[in-house]
């Protein structure tokens, strides 16, 4: 995703509101795990309902908190720090897809999964969407 400004942000710019950057912030969340961006160092898909056990309690050690489901947050929980705080989180785990194939497991199940997940090609991509909102704040 290429990011530029639209008319209305280039030439009335305004600042969000917090309810504004977290609406912004669960939109790219979403965008990213529905491209599986998060599914090679999260284990988060479109599909993954509820999220992963082992990504939900890295974040709690980590961040002090459980950010998931990111898109359920209550107003009470929503704070700038917070927000940031597991944008920062997710640039850690994020990775780009590589090609999607037919694969077979070790007890002969086919399946169909991505042939990689590189890390080096998904952080430019994220990174660049992030400003998105880094940049409205």
């Amino acid at each position: 995703m290429n990011y530029r400004t639209y008319y209305s942000e280039r030439n009335n710019p305004k600042k969000l509101t917090l309810i504004e950057l977290y609406k912004r912030f669960s939109s790219l969340y979403l965008y990213f795990r529905d491209q599986d961006f998060f599914k090679g160092e999260a284990g988060i898909t479109k599909d993954s309902d509820p999220d992963p056990d082992e990504i939900m309690n890295k974040a709690q050690l980590k961040l002090g908190f459980n950010p998931f489901p990111i898109t359920k947050w209550n107003e009470a929980n929503i704070s700038e720090d917070r927000i940031l705080d597991t944008l920062e989180f997710l640039y850690d785990h994020v990775s780009k897809p590589g090609e999607w194939t037919a694969m077979t497991s070790e007890t002969g199940w086919n399946y169909h999964d991505y042939d990689s997940y590189d890390i080096s090609a998904g952080l430019p991509v994220f990174s660049c969407t992030d400003k998105i909102i880094c940049q409205s704040w």
